[in-house]
């Protein structure tokens, strides 16, 4: 038996108690302050600087002296300004994030805090360049508890900006659990036996290694490929429905890469390309749908990639429907460069047309993927209606 370290389990569990403390206090300044960050004034930035000050767990809290630094200078200078916060973020021995957010897309979030574990990244994806930092979130504020809320990216502060080299956060934990609660109960019931067979009984932690190589060159290719990176045309890419071919065109980008790869990255190259293929092809146009009062769909973003995506392949042929389960054919790969390329036709006119037209060309594009002229009319394929009947 492994002789155990006492001494580090007793640190351990002082080191747990003291986040749980902390992430206790947090959540109590959340039920004082949430509604009201969305409209932020003086007065409220005011009140939040005493509560922090005046709470003696949080205010002895290095991270806590930069926010009430930011949020003094906020007061004077009127402004919403993070920069102390976030230059503590992005520093390397950062293990604890605590600030103010205001994301459309996880309206949740507010004044949060959350402790985190960095990941251990294979050497081979160290030649992607990127600022993505693939974490374990420990232990976490309830702003972050939606199963959608698997990220925090700069401009989810309430600064609203990404400037080059800010830290992109990845929540690891929570990707692998929606795989392996979502997507692998579809690969077990909807698509044939020879497809996306390096999946089919994986363990927890393979799943957690797909997601760091997934999440790594997802920002690799949103920040250094194609015509149009992020964060440079963030505003242009902004808009829901081009958010959805943003995300497709980045994870066509990282599947495709991953098909070149084999050299460097051996086995992973097939298995992180069959796992990117099943979460933006299957999930995210399974369970990104949120449904209104009278029962019409609200897909996010990431759903309305995947509809696009399923749209394209089974109208070139790169997957089928055999007895009501997802096939991959014999020229997906094919058909993936295609599409890929079409995207990027359209971005590299940015060369000789406006901002405005490029959008307006991108929209023009994301719409006949969608089969439809109106966002506000988009329904999924219907299969994806099956999806849900039988998965969720």
């Amino acid at each position: 038996m492994k002789e155990i370290n006492f001494n580090a389990t007793i640190c351990f569990q002082e080191d747990t108690i003291f986040m749980k403390a902390i992430i206790s206090e947090v959540n109590k300044l959340r039920v004082t302050y949430n509604k009201e960050i969305k409209n932020l004034n003086n007065e409220t930035l005011k009140k939040l600087s005493k509560d922090i000050r005046k709470n003696k767990i949080l205010n002895n809290l290095k991270c806590s002296q930069y926010l009430l630094d930011d949020i003094e200078c906020m007061i004077v200078d009127n402004s919403l300004n993070l920069n102390k916060t976030k230059l503590h973020i992005n520093a390397s021995e950062c293990n604890f994030i605590f600030s103010i957010f205001n994301a459309p897309y996880t309206p949740s979030l507010g004044v949060e805090a959350f402790y985190f574990e960095k990941i251990q990244v294979d050497e081979v994806l160290h030649k992607y360049q990127t600022n993505v930092l693939p974490i374990l979130i420990k232990e976490a504020s309830k702003g972050f508890f939606s199963a959608h809320t698997v990220a925090l990216f700069p401009e989810n502060h309430i600064s609203g900006e990404q400037l080059i080299g800010d830290k992109i956060f990845y929540f690891v934990n929570k990707f692998a659990l929606r795989h392996a609660n979502t997507t692998q109960k579809i690969l077990k019931k909807m698509v044939t036996s020879s497809s996306f067979n390096k999946l089919k009984a994986i363990s927890y932690q393979e799943i957690e290694s797909a997601v760091v190589y997934w999440v790594w060159l997802h920002e690799y290719h949103h920040q250094t490929q194609g015509f149009l990176p992020i964060p440079k045309y963030l505003k242009l890419k902004s808009i829901k429905i081009l958010a959805g071919l943003e995300e497709l065109r980045v994870d066509l980008g990282s599947m495709l890469l991953c098909v070149e790869s084999y050299s460097t990255m051996g086995n992973m190259s097939e298995f992180v390309f069959q796992f990117i293929l099943s979460e933006r092809l299957l999930r995210y146009g399974t369970d990104g749908v949120q449904f209104n009062i009278n029962g019409s769909e609200n897909p996010s973003y990431d759903a309305l990639s995947s509809y696009m995506f399923f749209n394209y392949l089974i109208e070139n042929n790169g997957i089928s429907i055999q007895n009501n389960k997802i096939h991959l054919n014999d020229n997906l790969i094919n058909v993936l460069k295609e599409l890929l390329q079409k995207i990027y036709a359209i971005e590299a006119l940015i060369s000789t047309k406006s901002e405005t037209e490029v959008k307006e060309e991108l929209l023009n594009f994301s719409h006949k993927l969608l089969c439809s002229k109106n966002e506000k009319l988009i329904s999924a394929n219907i299969y994806y209606k099956y999806l849900r009947h039988t998965i969720l």
